[in-house]
Order: C-alpha cells, then sequence, then structure tokens
C-alpha cells in the first residue's frame, strides 16, 4: 500500500502523495524487525517483480536490515532492472555492510554518474569524502566536487575543516597557522 501511495497525483487537488507515503514510512520502520521482514519479503522475491517493487523492498530493508542478504539481492536485481543514482547508492550500502571497500565505491561512482539530482549528487560526494577520510587528498578532492554542485553545503565544509585539521601538515607554527588560513578561505 504504501509503495503504491507515493506514486499517487490527484490531478484535481494538485496533491502529491509521495510526502505522505514517505510519512508513513518512517512511522513504521522501527516496528518490524529484520527476521520479519525478511520472512515476508523472501517469498516476493522469489517472483517476476517490476523495478518500482524491488526498489520498494529495498528501500524497506534498508531502514532495518542493511547487513541482510536480502537486502543486497533487491538492491542488485534492482540496480539491474532500473539502473539511477539510488539503486547505485543502496548497493553501495550493501557493499559497506558486506566490508566490499573496493565494490562500495564503484557503486558510489555509479551514483555519482547515475544521479539526475544536484544536491543528492552532492550528498553522494560528500559520502565519498566519508568513506576515504583516510586519504586526506581524495576526500578533499570529493568535499571539493561537493561544494561546485551545492556552494552552501555547510556539512561538506565541516569536513574539509577536520580533514585539513587532521592532515599533519603543518610542521612548524607558521605553517600550522597558514593551514588556519586555508581552510578559513574554503
Amino acid at each position: 500500500v504504501v509503495s503504491h501511495l507515493g506514486k499517487l497525483y490527484d490531478k484535481t487537488k494538485n496533491t502529491d502523495y509521495s510526502n505522505v507515503a514517505d510519512g508513513i514510512r518512517r512511522t513504521i520502520a522501527p516496528i518490524p524487525n529484520c527476521d520479519k521482514l525478511e520472512k515476508y519479503y523472501q517469498t516476493k522475491l522469489s517472483g517476476k517483480l517490476d523495478a518500482s517493487q524491488l526498489q520498494s523492498i529495498a528501500e524497506s530493508l534498508s531502514e532495518n536490515c542493511q547487513t541482510s542478504a536480502l537486502y543486497s539481492k533487491a538492491a542488485s536485481e534492482w540496480h539491474a532492472a532500473q539502473p539511477s543514482g539510488k539503486s547505485a547508492l543502496h548497493l553501495a550500502q550493501a557493499s559497506l555492510q558486506q566490508r566490499k571497500s573496493a565494490d562500495a565505491m564503484k557503486y558510489f561512482s555509479q551514483a555519482v554518474e547515475l544521479e539526475s539530482d544536484p544536491l543528492q549528487k552532492a550528498e553522494i560526494y560528500h559520502s565519498l569524502a566519508i568513506h576515504n577520510i583516510t586519504d586526506s587528498q581524495k576526500a578533499i578532492g570529493y568535499l571539493r566536487d561537493a561544494l561546485k554542485i551545492k556552494p552552501d553545503f555547510g556539512k561538506a565544509y565541516l569536513l574539509l575543516a577536520e580533514v585539513y585539521s587532521s592532515a599533519n601538515c603543518g610542521k612548524t607554527p607558521f605553517e600550522r597557522k597558514a593551514l588556519y588560513i586555508l581552510a578559513q578561505q574554503t
């Protein structure tokens, strides 16, 4: 019911029900546990499903069951049926949960390429920076890409300052002060 509610649109009242569907999903998300969800969706995934049904299953499982093999399967089938930035992002999350970093980075890159919404693309770059935080040059590059898209992206500025401060770039007091000036200018 919830997955179909998001697709409804009442032209006479100019009402979009996708926000209602999202609210219902968030409200009921804590109620079912992963075992119940897996049992319910296992039978559904064995049949022939379209991309919107696979999306609904993947998004439902992402709330409580990101470590589940079923979540990974649903995300993978959804991405195969209809590749999008959102489906690639779910595959990246599933790969991270399975500790497959190389696969996760591949799917994050696909998510950036496939995502049409610039604000979502900036969020994906921010996520890439977080997952590459140990490589300060890569993290800085991803954060700069995010800031090109969304110049008022506060989270990116905060993470950029954190990366600069933890990079141990300054050996002398002058170099450390110069680092604060650089952070302030960006």
